[in-house]
């Protein structure tokens, strides 16, 4: 298999297809097992247990339908009732008035078969759905009933996945690239000032998600920003209009008639849209003058004909920009290998000498190999070069992006619980691999060696904003929502102080309020006339919020230990744990307290901390002393 370690010659399509899949699935398979083992649970005792259950599941399923069907054909009896009742209440009314023998005929058969049908309602059919009902609702009792007994034996094994699954799963797999246990203040001050990193979050976008790492010691970042906009949207209404109109005959005569036409008028006005974008940031020293941008050719997945047809129309441009460049004074110079260039697109390079140094035919090859969809997902990225910075985006990463440890509850089989967190391990590794892969392609930025940054002074605080804003996205958003909101938020983090070895940000929210409005369109009729159309829309109007959110690092493992004392803590404060991070409301958000709140606080949690940790030295003594006994 291709060694990482020989950088100047990394193919990392090629080390991909070697069998880096594979090993992310045996990693993935490891884990689990390791997992199984220390819950204590039976796999096989487990596969007998699910086995009752999909048979009571079955008998459920099998039970509801019978309900339904008995509750429908209920139904149908009830209207069979109305139309026959109806009839015969018609007859009789005719046969009152006008003594016809249709209508008598009518009249008794009606009301002789609505009586027939009420009575089979009211005397078998309540019945027999009652009895169904009764036997679904059984049936559906054993099956939860079952539900519930598997997942207490499950529980153990449920409480071993943890947010960093995916971080061991990638130590495991390869050595091309590292995962960090955070994304710590520290870091992100690095990439600030080695890098020129700035930050890529406008003020209407957050962090749902983050992991960072580095590749042969060259940092990078992936998120996932929650980002809002406003766009137009447009709105519509419509009105009836009628009018008459005379007219003449073929013989002379004069006649009116009415006409009648639909209105319909239109309205834009910006509406705030919510959604998620990914994107991975890369620092790296190599070539620092250079910046250019690429996307998308459309002709990754083209057969050889039409790529040598794209190619050459691709030569023709070159050329054209070629000469363009040496009239204006520029240094734009195409490559030998016009498929790399046609393929790759970076036109807008601005430092020539840097981009040939940058791209090496072996980096060609890589880029061409990455696009082509020999491994991976093909030609879904961006990749943009602003001087030390790189920033890639792919289409791939915006559904497979973030490990969630509580996947695992999905699932009552062992059997079925391995195949998902296999596939899900696999997948994911595979998504943020070939979000790097554009970085790897380059044997230069594999063989430049990383910044070194030296801080003047300590930090004061550990969390990043970007951790920050990642916890409190997992929390309960209802505390932030500003009053009157009728949208989703925005988040932004922004530290405030420290207290003891916890870190407090105010929590701002954006989010908006619809105002139903409406405005008068002026529109033409057929009449001749001008009519205002009135078009209903919504004005959206910011509402802000500003919460004191407490953010403090906390051991995975307190959550699980003596029935899970960090769990209970947090969700006395509305907190969570996300990442190896507890993140929860401060007293002075909850009840409008003062810098004494936030004290109290810090110290309620080192009352909560200091003991559990004694409490853990404790039971490890007692460990060592019942093993000498033994």
């Amino acid at each position: 298999m291709t060694s990482f370690a020989s950088a100047a010659n990394f193919d990392p399509v090629d080390y991909y297809r070697e069998g880096l899949e594979e090993k992310a699935r045996e990693a993935a398979r490891s884990l689990f097992e390791e997992k199984l083992k220390a819950s204590g649970a039976s796999e096989e005792e487990n596969a007998s247990d699910y086995r009752k259950y999909l048979k009571l599941a079955a008998k459920a399923a099998e039970a509801k339908a019978t309900h339904s069907r008995y509750a429908g054909v209920r139904i149908f009896l009830w209207v069979l009732f109305g139309i026959a009742l109806f009839v015969g209440l018609a007859g009789l009314v005719l046969s009152i008035y006008r003594s016809s023998t249709g209508a008598i005929i009518a009249c008794v058969i009606g009301l002789v078969v609505s009586l027939g049908l009420l009575l089979l309602i009211l005397l078998y059919m309540n019945k027999k759905v009652a009895e169904a009902k009764g036997a679904a609702d059984r049936a559906e009792k054993k099956r939860r009933m079952q539900s519930l007994l598997i997942e207490g034996k499950l529980m153990p094994l449920y409480s071993l996945f943890l947010w960093n699954d995916f971080k061991k799963a990638v130590a495991l797999t390869t050595d091309a690239f590292t995962l960090d246990e955070k994304f710590p203040e520290e870091k992100v001050n690095w990439l600030r000032n080695v890098y020129a990193f700035t930050d890529v979050l406008g003020d209407t976008q957050s962090v749902v998600s983050l992991m960072s790492g580095d590749i042969d010691g060259n940092p990078y970042v992936r998120l996932m920003a929650k980002s809002e906009a406003m766009v137009d949207k447009t709105y519509s209404g419509s009105i009836t209009i009628s009018w008459t109109e005379t007219y003449t005959d073929s013989e002379g005569r004069r006649h009116t008639t009415v006409r009648s036409e639909i209105l319909t008028a239109y309205y834009t006005h910006p509406a705030p849209v919510f959604s998620e974008i990914p994107v991975t940031i890369y620092g790296n020293l190599a070539a620092p003058d250079l910046s250019f941008s690429r996307r998308p050719s459309g002709h990754g997945s083209d057969d050889d004909k039409d790529l040598a047809r794209f190619v050459e129309k691709e030569e023709k441009k070159l050329r054209d920009r070629a000469e363009e460049a040496v009239q204006k004074g520029g240094s734009f110079q195409p490559l030998a290998n016009t498929e790399f260039e046609a393929l790759f697109g970076a036109y807008d390079r601005d430092h020539e000498v840097q981009f040939r140094l940058l791209m090496t035919p072996l980096a060609q090859q890589n880029f061409i190999e990455l696009i082509r969809g020999k491994a991976g997902y093909g030609d879904d990225f961006t990749l943009e070069k602003k001087k030390t910075l790189n920033i890639v985006q792919s289409r791939h990463s915006s559904t497979l992006f973030r490990y969630f440890p509580g996947f695992c509850r999905d699932y009552l089989s062992i059997k079925e619980m391995r195949e998902a967190f296999v596939n899900l391990i696999a997948d994911l590794f595979k998504s943020l691999y070939f979000d790097l892969a554009p970085f790897m392609c380059i044997p230069l930025y594999q063989t430049t060696e990383a910044g070194v940054y030296t801080p003047k002074k300590a930090f004061g605080r550990d969390i990043s904003d970007y951790e920050a804003m990642r916890a409190v996205n997992q929390m309960d958003g209802k505390r932030f929502l500003p009053e009157g909101s009728t949208t989703d938020q925005i988040l932004k983090a922004t530290y405030a102080r420290s207290i003891g070895k916890t870190d407090f940000f105010v929590v701002d929210s954006l989010a908006f309020e619809a105002v139903p409005m409406v405005t008068y369109v002026p529109t033409s009729g057929g009449d001749g006339h001008i009519h205002d159309v009135p078009v209903h829309y919504f004005d959206y109007r910011e509402r802000r919020k500003a919460t004191d959110v407490a953010v403090r690092r906390a051991d995975e493992d307190a959550e699980r230990f003596d029935g899970g004392p960090l769990r209970s803590f947090l969700k006395d404060r509305g907190g969570t744990i996300v990442n190896s991070y507890a993140a929860y409301f401060p007293l002075s958000s909850l009840d409008g307290g003062d810098e004494e709140s936030l004290q109290a606080e810090e110290k309620a949690f080192e009352d909560f901390f200091f003991p559990l940790e004694r409490l853990e030295k404790g039971l490890e003594e007692l460990d060592r002393k019942d093993g000498k006994k033994g």
